[in-house]
């Protein structure tokens, strides 16, 4: 496989996914690959950017399920425990709501009196949980990046 296959499955993925006009489950057209390299690219870029509050008001983290499991395939250096915080946030991020774009994805205790509002965001537990790991998360990147940039160079697409 070439030097870059990571960027390129995404890039053949993000094809895919414009195509069906970036719904939730547009991913279903793409390779096995494409999938992968998509879910874990996204976490990657989203997270690096703007930390994982980033990754789920960007609608990103309706695919915290699918992400975990990209994470078992690829394993390698980080992935349990980069697994383990997506895991955590599972129960925060709201998976009924519409993939719209930035929005505000996290379930609220309704005993906290707020409502869904992102001006309020920071007070869902979610939020909170997020911020907490991101300076792991960045201290794990560069091993688990490169294992998963390795691992898309030298797997091959499933026929």
């Amino acid at each position: 496989m070439t030097e870059n296959n990571w960027q390129k499955l995404m890039n053949s993925a993000r094809a895919k996914w414009i195509d069906n006009r970036g719904a939730k489950g547009s991913l279903g057209s793409c390779t096995k690959l494409e999938k992968i390299a998509t879910l874990l690219g996204n976490l990657n870029y989203q997270t690096l950017n703007g930390g994982f509050v980033q990754w789920v008001d960007n609608g990103y983290g309706l695919y915290a399920k699918e992400v975990v499991e990209a994470l078992d395939e690829v394993c390698g250096p980080g992935s349990e425990r980069i697994k383990e915080m997506v895991e955590e946030l599972i129960p925060h991020i709201d998976f009924n709501k519409p993939q719209t774009g930035w929005d505000d994805y996290w379930i609220y205790d309704s005993s906290s009196g707020y409502e869904r509002d992102h001006e309020e965001e920071e007070n869902s537990e979610g939020f909170g949980i997020a911020e907490s790991f991101d300076s792991e998360f960045y201290a794990l990147n560069e091993k688990w990046f490169k294992h998963v940039n390795t691992y898309f160079n030298m797997t091959e697409e499933e026929e």
